[in-house]
């Protein structure tokens, strides 16, 4: 046999299955070949369990059968998907088709008798195999925008296990030859030890135009202690401009793979741990949506290789070879990494970069001021290894206002690059001057900056210096950020502790001028008020002190846990296991929000982290007062900036509260809704008219808002019909199948809110 006919024949024989899977499936629809949305995206709380085709914002469209079998199951709800059809195919897999405008014929009679029959819109119908078989190609019912979302077909293949899978494992194919894009890399460091270029806070390196294809960083990157990866990106197709994910990921260090994500199938049970595929904290705090690199030991996912807990988390270790050989554990010195993107069909965008291993260095010194004269002997890092060649920078500057600062630095440096010079000379160093320092090690390192402020005289007087201590919370540390405004601060001290007892001194890295950090590890045997205490002293000796205090109030999963506040009026409870890890509750209360234009009958009451994805919801209880003449209509509603959401109202009035389940934590407060729905009549018009088939009215609520369908009704000459209810439009549309006789009639839509409001309007109408 020819080479050129082996090559034939091997490509047939490797692409055989995917020719055959293309034909035993059919394109679901006649709209187009564009998706929308593709498999595994993210959707808060869950992931998207199939692909959207495009309909090019208009219903109508035919859905076909995909192949032989039979409609097992059809829904028609106000909400989720809509009016969709589950179908039994002869593989044993199920197909859904959903946000369908109606079914084929036979189906659409009996959703109109089963509504009927049990008063209501809402209906789920399961059939056997002998009542609707269908062949592929049959037209089984018309694409629409029913339940959530704009038109368009949401399409699902499960397996016999009921787990949406990939449709393109399934042979389908769209027309893609774009490679993902990338916006964004984050570095996170894992724990309170852990740090990402001399701190705690998540290294975020945005790409300059959201790029594709290969990818140099260039970047220096300086890590020690357990760290993840996290990319934001996306991928496109050709023709279209709607934003998809990536169908793989891959982290590889030192060309060695590390972790790597297939999403390719799901379980409906593992949907929810999409926020621990996704990170959480980021989304939250709006930095953007990126997906991470490893898996947590929370995440039970099985997209992941390896799939062992905390997969992808790597051990950064600066000090030493790894005695326990472990394969995510870094010696010290200069790493690469590459990070993969792919889509379904081979495009690619590769990340290349590296980062080293190594403690930022902190340097001391000995300073010896005389006259005009400054001396620095024994300039050493914090593990006492000498520092050579330091860049020493003056600042000639007087008063206090800094914003200059090293605009035009002299610098000194050894005449002889190997020479150590100990010690060296800065001169001159009048009143006022600043001294910087700072080290650039062999591997192209940057130390922290090392100051010398002049004290060249004591002050009686206060100090004009003011400091603001910033506090950035995170799973289980906090961040301290001390910043001075007005003045210099040098030698400064935290200590944090409890009135009971129990000191902890914060040791502070000095980023810059008037810039500090230090790190605080949160302990869940540590519950209540914790007082910060700060001192330092200006640049004429004065004296610069800070006292800050907060309050956490740690919730252990095996146990749970309760928080009220100081006035007793608000209460949240957590029952065991509805936490991952030690929660460390705060609470703060306001009396109200600028610009909020409802008015608020309890405090403002916050609750934090909320940034820390909660294992199950809490129940949250605020007090009414006792002799409050109207607590039907109050409710709990979280609080949003200058607008509010209807939350629950779960009244105890023998108790005089109001309680709801919360799955996150953020802002609540109690309100009152007293007003009533509106609603307008759209269809029919009070004018005569020949023919009316259609009946259109909307439904808005200020506050608490429809609950569902149920609260609303439609009456035709005082026969009640089932009108089909839009939530997003606010709408209510009934279309009778015959036409109503000549004469005076009258259409009645009536509405109750979650607080009970009832309203209802008739409109006259005359048929010719």
């Amino acid at each position: 046999m020819s080479l050129f006919r082996q090559c034939v024949f091997f490509l047939f024989v490797i692409f055989l299955p995917f020719l055959s899977s293309a034909q035993d499936y059919l394109w679901p629809t006649n709209a187009s070949h564009y998706l929308t949305s593709s498999f595994a995206e993210y959707r808060p709380g869950h992931f998207h369990a199939g692909i959207d085709i495009k309909t090019w914002g208009r219903e109508g469209y035919k859905v076909y059968a995909v192949r032989d079998g039979y409609i097992w199951q059809i829904r028609v709800s106000p909400f989720g998907y809509g009016k969709v059809i589950y179908q039994k195919l002869d593989t044993g897999e199920i197909a859904l088709y959903a946000h369908l405008s109606g079914f084929m014929d036979d189906l659409q009679r009996v959703v109109k008798s089963e509504q009927k029959r049990r008063g209501r819109y809402r209906i789920s119908k399961y059939f056997d195999a002998r009542q609707f078989p269908v062949k592929k190609g049959d037209v089984i019912g018309y694409t629409g925008s029913t339940g959530i979302g704009y038109p368009h077909l949401h399409f699902e293949l499960r397996d016999k296990q009921n787990r949406p899978i990939n449709p393109f494992l399934r042979g389908y194919r769209v027309k893609d030859r774009v490679k993902p894009r990338v916006s964004a890399l984050a570095i996170i460091p894992m724990e309170a030890s852990s740090r990402v270029n001399g701190d705690v806070v998540p290294l975020i390196l945005p790409m300059e135009k959201q790029m594709s294809g290969d990818i140099q960083l260039e970047t220096t990157i300086v890590v020690s202690g357990k760290i993840g990866f996290a990319v934001q990106c996306w991928d496109q197709a050709n023709d279209v401009s709607n934003k998809f994910s990536v169908h793989r990921l891959r982290l590889f260090i030192d060309d060695d793979l590390k972790f790597s994500v297939h999403y390719d199938r799901f379980s409906y049970a593992e949907t929810h741990f999409i926020d621990f595929d996704r990170n959480y904290r980021l989304r939250k705090r709006g930095i953007g949506l990126f997906q991470n690199l490893f898996k947590s030991k929370h995440n039970m996912l099985h997209f992941y290789q390896p799939s062992a807990a905390n997969a992808g988390i790597l051990l950064a270790k600066p000090d030493g070879a790894d005695s326990l050989k472990s394969k995510n554990v870094l010696n010290a010195g200069r790493h690469s990494f590459r990070i993969e993107s792919l889509d379904f069909w081979g495009n690619e965008t590769v990340i290349h970069g590296s980062f080293i291993v190594e403690h930022k260095k902190r340097l001391v010194a000995h300073f010896i001021l005389a006259q005009d004269t400054l001396k620095v002997k024994e300039l050493q890092d914090q593990f006492g290894t000498p520092v050579l060649h330091p860049e020493v920078l003056i600042l000639k500057k007087s008063g206090t206002d800094w914003q200059g600062k090293f605009a035009f630095p002299k610098v000194l440096t050894a005449s002889d690059p190997t020479e150590r010079f100990d010690p060296f000379i800065v001169f001159p160093v009048a009143k006022k001057t600043l001294v910087k320092i700072s080290a650039v090690d062999s591997l192209g390192v940057s130390s922290y900056p090392l100051y010398f402020v002049p004290g060249w005289q004591f002050s009686l007087s206060p100090s004009q210096t003011s400091v603001r201590i910033e506090k950035d919370f995170y799973d289980d540390y906090v961040r301290f950020e001390i910043l001075a405004t007005n003045g210099v601060v040098h030698t400064p001290q935290m200590i944090v502790y409890r009135r009971e007892g129990g000191r902890k001194r914060i040791p502070l890295v000095q980023k810059d001028l008037n810039d500090f950090f230090g790190v605080y590890q949160l302990n869940p045997d540590i519950d209540g008020e914790l007082i910060v205490d700060f001192s330092g002293y200006d640049e004429n000796m004065a004296p610069v002190a800070l006292r800050d205090k907060f309050s956490v109030h740690p919730i252990v999963p095996e146990v749970g846990g309760k928080l009220m506040s100081d006035d007793r009026k608000c209460e949240i409870i957590f029952e065991k296991n509805k936490v991952y890890d030690p929660l460390y509750l705060r609470m703060n209360c306001q009396d109200s929000v600028a610009g909020f234009g409802e008015p608020l009958l309890s405090k403002i009451y916050e609750f934090y982290p909320n940034d820390v994805l909660l294992k199950g919801a809490a129940t949250l209880t605020l007090s009414y007062p006792a002799d409050d003449s109207l607590p039907d209509k109050l409710a709990i509603y979280g609080i949003y900036g200058k607008s509010a959401g209807f939350v629950g109202n779960k009244i105890d009035t023998a108790k005089k509260i109001i309680s709801a389940r919360v799955g996150s934590l953020g802002a609540f407060a109690l309100l009152r809704d007293t007003e009533p729905p509106e609603i307008y009549v759209f269809y029919p018009k009070q004018s005569a008219a020949k023919r009316i088939y259609t009946f259109r009215a909307k439904i808005t609520d200020k506050l608490a808002g429809i609950e569902n369908e149920r609260a609303i009704r439609m009456f035709i000459d005082g026969t009640r019909v089932i009108a089909e209810y839009d939530p997003e439009q606010k709408t209510i549309t009934y279309r009778n199948d015959v036409p109503l006789l000549p004469g005076k009639h009258f259409v009645k839509v009536t509405a109750v809110d979650r607080s009970g409001n009832r309203a209802g309007r008739r409109r006259s109408f005359i048929v010719q």
